[in-house]
Order: C-alpha cells, then sequence, then structure tokens
C-alpha cells in the first residue's frame, strides 16, 4: 500500500484539492503574460547575402553569372578564404562602429551619452542584434534586427558599405605588392632585351593599376535589403509559456508541501 500512495491518482486528486489556487494562478498567468507581450517591443529583421564583388582580375573574387541568367548564383574561381575575410571584416569592431557612428545609433538606444563607454555599450547592443555567418552556397549572410522596420534594413546597408570599404583596401594593399612585384620583373625583362615579355608584363601593371585606382566593388550584393514588414505576434507564445510556468511552479509547490506534511 505504501508503495502506490504516492501514485498517478493520488498526485491528480492532490491537485484537485487545490484547485482554487491553481485557476487563480492561471488567470494571473494569463494577465502577465498579456502584459509582459505589450511591454515587448516587436522586432523586424532585414537581411541580405554578399559575395566577393565582381572584380574579375587574377582570380582574386567571384565571377558573376550571366545577366540573362537570373537562377544562377556566382562562381568562385578564386581564394576560398575570400568569403572568410568578409564575414570577419563585416562582424568586426571597426565595421560596428562606424555603423554606429553614421546612424547614430546611441541616440536611437537610448544610451546616456554623459557617462564614459556610450560607444562600446552601442556596439554591444548592436553585435546582439546582428546575424552573420557564411551560408553553405559560398555567399555571407548579413541580418539585422530593430524596433524600427526601416533602421534594421539601414543598419544591413551600413554593415555591407563599410565592409565593401575595408575589404577593397585590404584588396588594394595586395594588389599594390603585386603591382610592385610586376613592374620589377618587367624592368628585369627590358635590361634583358625580353621585349615581348616586357610588352605582356606592362600590359598587365597597366591594367592592375587601373584597377587599384578604380571604385572597383569589392562586395556584391545579392539583393537590396528589404523593409520588412509586422513580424508574428509573441501574444500567444509568451501567454501559453507563462501560463505553463506558472501551473508547473504552483503544482510543484503544492506536491512538495503535501510530501512534507504526510512524512
Amino acid at each position: 500500500m505504501h508503495e502506490n500512495k504516492y501514485s498517478l491518482a493520488w498526485l491528480l486528486s492532490t491537485l484537485f484539492k487545490h484547485w482554487k489556487a491553481l485557476l487563480i494562478t492561471g488567470v494571473l498567468s494569463i494577465g502577465l503574460g498579456i502584459g509582459i507581450s505589450f511591454l515587448i517591443p516587436p522586432m523586424y529583421e532585414s537581411s541580405t547575402v554578399i559575395y566577393a564583388g565582381d572584380v574579375r582580375y587574377f582570380g582574386y573574387a567571384y565571377v558573376l553569372p550571366d545577366a540573362h541568367d537570373v537562377n544562377a548564383l556566382p562562381r568562385p574561381i578564386g581564394k576560398a578564404e575570400d568569403q572568410a575575410r568578409i564575414k570577419y571584416i563585416a562582424s568586426s569592431g571597426a565595421v560596428l562602429a562606424n555603423v554606429v557612428q553614421e546612424l547614430n545609433l546611441i541616440k536611437h538606444y537610448k544610451i546616456d551619452t554623459s557617462e564614459p563607454g556610450a560607444l562600446d555599450r552601442a556596439i554591444k547592443k548592436l553585435k546582439k542584434r546582428v546575424d552573420i555567418h557564411q551560408e553553405r552556397e559560398g555567399g555571407v549572410y548579413v541580418g539585422a534586427r530593430d524596433t524600427d522596420p526601416r533602421m534594421s534594413a539601414k543598419i544591413v546597408k551600413s554593415i555591407v558599405k563599410h565592409t565593401d570599404r575595408i575589404f577593397a583596401n585590404t584588396l588594394r594593399e595586395g594588389w599594390k605588392r603585386w603591382l610592385h612585384s610586376l613592374q620589377k620583373q618587367m624592368q628585369q625583362a627590358r635590361q634583358n632585351g625580353d621585349s615581348l615579355l616586357a610588352k605582356e608584363l606592362y600590359s598587365k601593371t597597366t591594367e592592375l593599376s587601373a584597377l587599384i585606382n578604380s571604385d572597383f566593388p569589392a562586395v556584391y550584393v545579392l539583393a537590396e535589403p528589404y523593409i520588412p514588414e509586422e513580424p508574428e505576434s509573441i501574444l500567444l507564445k509568451v501567454v501559453v509559456l507563462s501560463f505553463l510556468l506558472s501551473i508547473a511552479l504552483v503544482s510543484f509547490i503544492i506536491i512538495l508541501k503535501e510530501l512534507f506534511h504526510s512524512a
């Protein structure tokens, strides 16, 4: 008999004896859930996918498909680490700091500027609201959440813009070293009387020099970040979660009390 004392039937009957407490708890938890859901502002998310840009030079980036082939994706021809570098740059403190300053997110996040470290706090808050990761297809996903739908799209655009600028400067530095090497080879070829090689190297150095000084797109944007529509309501999820947690907690307390008194 002692083994069957704490059966399922005993558990249900114990809880039924305290049905008033459970009912009041359920009603209060539903009201609490509704209140919390109204206090939590909706979050809007905007996103895009970026690739190493359409540089088409020495295999440094991605060759884009024909403009008429709308279903095609960029095809990698160069360094595999290009996408990893883009992800690293996009999520770096340098880019996020520029985004905060460009969009005045310190004010947008209502951070007190009279205290030191306002910029760092804004960067940390922004970092929690962005999602930057590599996708299987080779692109880098850039997403941002905000209570203002237009701001979420602006943040994505700003991240892409500053990533493009920093990545372009990184490529330029590498190309400048390459250009210097080609120029030395061209001078050596001229000294050796190899006019054919010197002419070929001159063509390459001219093309590379023009590219370095051009405003080339280091980052290719698959689609412009959109302004998101109204997000899915969290009211039902919050109410259900609040109800289940509160009922479970009160039930647990009731069972413990009954076990303590019957011990």
